[in-house]
């Protein structure tokens, strides 16, 4: 038996289906207010954005949005009109964001862990 996806299991338990996900690494200066950068692809930290860079120190933020459909926990058997959360799937969007702390290097590759 293969192994199961978290989707799978938040599908059990709360009936929740994912219809998309965007995580991206919010890199704002702390000393030029308004200078920011969002990155979304690994390993794309530029050069001046790094904790070394020319506009630090920096604040990094991991920011994440989650759009889903979470099923009615009772279904009514009415086809018309569809009602979300009684009828129909529930459209939640959910946001998060979390300051990123973890601003060293690794000891083998001498790279900042942003950009691994």
């Amino acid at each position: 038996m293969g192994q199961e996806s978290v989707q799978d299991k938040l599908n059990k338990i709360a009936g929740l289906t994912v219809k998309a996900s965007q995580l991206a690494l919010i890199v704002e200066s702390a000393k030029l207010q308004g200078q920011t950068k969002t990155i979304t692809r690994v390993g794309t930290v530029n050069q001046d954005w790094l904790p070394d860079g020319p506009l630090g120190p920096y604040v990094y933020r991991l920011d994440l949005t989650v759009d889903s459909d979470i099923a009615p926990l009772i279904v009514i058997p009415v086809q018309n009109p569809r009602i979300p959360g009684l009828t129909a799937p529930f459209a939640v969007q959910f946001h998060d964001s979390s300051v990123w702390e973890n601003t060293g290097r690794d000891p083998v590759s001498g790279e900042f862990y942003l950009n691994e």
